[in-house]
Formats: structure tokens, sequence, C-alpha cells
């Protein structure tokens, strides 16, 4: 076994040995790229770093399923997205050949000390590896507990991952190719389990390990069994897809028939978060807005930001009462489209949600027209290597509105 330990649940011997050296070539790589004194450290993180990585075993040989995530953390004053960047380009040979995508991101340590608790950080503080430099240093970072995860980072997880079945959407109406239908079952597990991880946050049940929050979410009575089946079924395929029976249906009919479930799982975290346990998504909106105005109005920066003008590059819904809209102006560009995404993502046929859809632009009176507004807005304001992404899937969001 690797000295850094296990890196998959269910791999044999040969995934093992390949992870393994793979940490080796990581670590040469940066050494050869990152200036000493440059970094803290370069720790593995995601499922492989938890040592919960999938295992495809098809065509007789085990290998990856997930990419690798790494993350490094910079020292003193150097800059985290120079040297991320240097990284990156200097590990995108070895990804190559060894036919796994390798995804880099930096932060500062000060930044990182000083940062408040999200999952992200939680998760890594316990399940990651030490690929270079200091292996006590995530380990010391003992301010990241489960019980100081902010419930608004809890949410922007179930929108992050729930954004990836509006690519889904815009894949299939692209037209279906092996590869992309791929890539959508790759993306509904992903999704689902974020859906299934949010709803254990706001449940009190979070837990760094893939394997525990599936234990604790099936073990649950106050969870739709139906969403228990589903995830489930989702955490079996990210470990293992070949034998999986979620791999196994047809991806258009599959996005469909989960939208109500997951839009149910959604207004249940919200409900949580919001602490209003008789919400519905008619009035949505003014409540999440109303708690945006009343959270960000203790911080005089943030009131001086919407005293600026900040809400002007997406209009005011309509209908709002003045706190709301104050919460609306204040809240950054990606918090506003958190608070949209039901409104596209669920089609629900109301007339809150649609003064919602209807801050994407003035042409979004149909779903496909709100999908792809909301992606590009997503590619500029949220994920800057969105665009990226769509290249690798051979996607243009040009290519889906002309099939609509």
């Amino acid at each position: 076994m690797s000295p850094r330990g296990r890196f998959t649940v269910r791999g044999g011997k040969e995934v093992e040995r390949l992870m393994s050296a793979l940490s080796d070539e990581i670590a040469e790589v940066a050494g050869r790229v990152l200036a000493p004194g440059s970094f803290k450290a370069l720790v593995m993180i995601g499922g492989y770093g938890r040592g919960e990585g999938g295992v495809d075993s098809r065509g007789g040989a085990e290998r990856p399923h997930n990419n690798v995530d790494l993350l490094l953390v910079t020292a003193g004053g150097a800059s985290p997205e120079r040297w991320r960047a240097a990284l990156q380009s200097a590990l995108e040979p070895l990804g190559r050949r060894h036919g796994i995508g390798l995804d880099v991101g930096a932060i500062a340590e000060r930044a990182l000390r000083w940062a408040a608790c999200r999952v992200i950080w939680y998760d890594m503080r316990f399940g990651h590896k030490t690929i270079a430099g200091d292996p006590g240093f995530v380990p010391s970072l003992g301010r990241f507990t489960a019980d100081r995860i902010l419930p608004s980072d809890a949410r922007d997880l179930l929108v992050n991952r729930g954004t990836l079945l509006l690519l889904n959407d815009a894949l299939l109406a692209a037209g279906r190719t092996p590869e992309r239908d791929k890539a959508v079952l790759r993306h509904a597990a992903k999704a689902v389990i974020g859906y299934g991880d949010a709803l254990l946050f706001f449940l009190g049940e979070y837990h760094w390990s893939y394997q525990e929050k599936r234990r604790r979410l099936l073990g649950r009575h106050d969870v739709p069994p139906a969403f228990q089946v589903l995830y489930d079924r989702a955490a079996e395929y990210r470990l293992e897809p070949a034998g999986s029976l979620f791999g196994r249906q047809d991806a258009a009919a599959w996005t469909e028939s989960v939208r109500p479930l997951l839009a149910e799982v959604h207004l249940a975290c919200e409900r949580a978060r919001l602490a209003r346990p008789q919400l519905e998504w008619a009035g949505y909106p003014e409540a999440a807005l109303r708690r945006a105005a009343l959270d960000a109005a203790s911080s005089p920066r943030a009131l001086a930001r919407a005293l600026a003008g900040r809400g002007a590059t997406m209009p005011t819904p309509a209908g709002l009462s003045p706190l709301a809209a104050l919460g609306w102006r204040l809240a950054s560009p990606r918090e506003r489209l958190a608070l949209v995404f039901p409104a596209v993502a669920y089609t629900l046929p109301d007339a809150a949600l649609g003064s919602l859809r209807a801050t994407l632009g003035p042409a979004v009176d149909g779903p496909a027209a709100a999908r792809d507004a909301y992606l590009r807005t997503w590619g500029a304001v949220a994920d800057t290597n969105f665009g990226a992404a769509l290249e690798r899937l051979g996607l243009s969001l040009d290519e889906t509105e002309r099939a609509a």
C-alpha cells in the first residue's frame, strides 16, 4: 500500500499502484515547477484524497473513474493564480499520458487560515493526501468543523451541482452521442449526491466521508424513500460505474423523471435554511431575499456596495417588498444566480419565479432560453472554467439554441 494510504474504496492492486505512482509523479513535477518557499502544501482532495475514489473496470482493467483534484496552498506573498497556472500547465502532459484529468486550484495560506468554514475546507481537512510540502499543515486547520459550515455554502453546494443538470439539458438538446451520454450520467450522479449532501447538512448529519454520508442518508426516516434510492444508486455509480443500475437508464427520460423529486429536496433545504417550515416556491423569492437583506444589513461594506449600484447588472425582480428588493441589490451576482436557479431548473409555473427568470434577460420566455441564459451567466460570474468545460464536451450554447 502507498505511504499515503488507499486512494479508492474498491480498487485492486493495479489501480492503487497507478494512483500511487501518479501521486509521486505529481510531486516530482511540483518540485520542478514551484519555486522554493512559494507554497505551503500541495494536497489531493476530492474522492481520491479521501481514499474513496471511483474505479471503472470496463475492458478488463481497472481505471480511475473521476478526475484528480489538487489544491495548492501558496506561502508568503506568492501569487496563487500564477503558480496554479504554472502547475496546471506542467501537469497537462502527465494527465494526457495517464488519461486522467488533473484539476488544480489554489489559495494563499493566509486566506485559507482566515476563510469562513465552507464544505470544501471541512472536507479537505479530514479527507486529503499531502502530495508535497508540509504534511501537518492541513490537519492543523482546526477551525474547519461540520458545525461551523455556513448554511449559505451548503445551499451553494446544491446549486453548483444542480447546475450540472442544466448543462445536461443543453447537452441532450444539442444531439446525442455516446460521449455526451456518458457525461450526462456522470453529471447526474454528482448532482444527486450534491442534493443529498446539502440535505444531510440541513438535517444536522453532514460528514466528510462519502461512505458515511451514504449510510446516514439511507438511515433517515424523514427523507423521501424515492430520493434515498436515487442517492444510493448515484453513490454506487460514483464508486463503480460499470456495475451500477444508475448507468443503465436513458439519460433524457431520467432527467425529466427526477426533476420534481429534486425540486422537493431543494425546497426542504431552503425551508431549513430560512427557518420557514411551510415555505412554498411561490413565496421563495420574497423570503430568501428578505433574509439576504437582514443578513447583509449588519455589514456597512455590503450596504455601501448596494448604494453604489451593485445590482445594476441584473434588473430587480418585479413584485418584491422594499426589504426584499434591497436583498437583491445587496446580493453578489453568484448569490443572485442561486436564487434564480430553481426558477430555471424546475420550470415551475409561478409568477414570482417567472419574475426571477426574467432577470436573466428579455428573451427568456421559454425553458431553453432561460437555461442557456443562466448557463452563460454562470460561466461569466460563477465558474471561470465553464467555457473550457463546454469546449471539452464539444458543446456550444448557440448550437442548443438552433436545436430548440
